[in-house]
């Protein structure tokens, strides 16, 4: 695993112990669910983010209060990626379209913080199966293509959430996804409209995420 998700487990580690510190309040909900719009945005390899941009990302989990303000539960996710229009352009005037769908299921845990009765920090890390398929595929010359692939994949995501009424709220997310698969543009015969340097190849798919969050409370704690 690369490095980078060392330092992501090392500072959500500090998020946790933070969290757990400075504590205020806790959550009256035993059961929430949180749904996500957000738009990815390609970080690595270097062959997947010069080609493709991200469109949109819906996500969203069903969790259960542990102690606390720990939590765990079951999530999932839809994501589109696609070449723009103007992006590649073969010299016999193809214009690519290429699209990448990635869908994923898993599991989540982790902890929010009330900094108000009515506002909390979350910090969450989710581990599942990614299933990622390439669609709209064109080219030149007819050779073999690996337009699907399955694999694990990893999530650390933070968000703040304001509660508007009694169960319900709104907020901000940003998450990093590391998914356990390095692009190969020759799987779905792009070098046929580009050239990539071997070293584009290196290292597994990542993204980042950003946009809004929905929160929905339900089943008050017993006192």
């Amino acid at each position: 695993m690369c490095k980078k998700i060392k330092y992501y487990f090392i500072a959500l580690l500090y998020l946790i112990c933070f969290y757990a510190k400075a504590q205020i309040t806790e959550g009256i909900y035993r059961f929430d669910t949180r749904i996500n719009g957000l738009v990815p945005h390609p970080l690595s390899n270097k062959a997947f983010k010069s080609t493709f941009i991200g469109v949109y990302s819906v996500s969203g989990s069903q969790n259960v209060q542990l102690f606390k303000n720990f939590y765990a539960g079951i999530c999932g996710g839809n994501s589109l990626y696609k070449i723009p229009t103007n992006k590649l352009v073969a010299g016999n005037g193809y214009r690519l379209s290429n699209q990448f769908q990635l869908n994923w299921v898993g599991l989540n845990t982790g902890y929010d913080y009330y900094f108000t009765p009515h506002g909390f920090l979350s910090t969450s890390i989710s581990i599942g199966q990614s299933f990622g398929k390439f669609s709209s595929i064109q080219m030149v010359t007819p050779v073999p293509i690996k337009d699907e692939f399955s694999t694990a994949y990893i999530q650390i995501s933070e968000n703040i959430n304001f509660i508007l009424e009694d169960n319900f709220g709104m907020g901000f997310l940003v998450s990093y996804t590391y998914i356990n698969h390095s692009f190969d543009p020759t799987d779905i015969a792009l070098d046929q409209f580009k050239h990539y340097e071997n070293g584009d190849i290196n290292g597994a798919v990542s993204h980042l995420e950003v946009g809004f969050n929905l929160y929905f409370g339900y089943v008050k704690k017993k006192k």
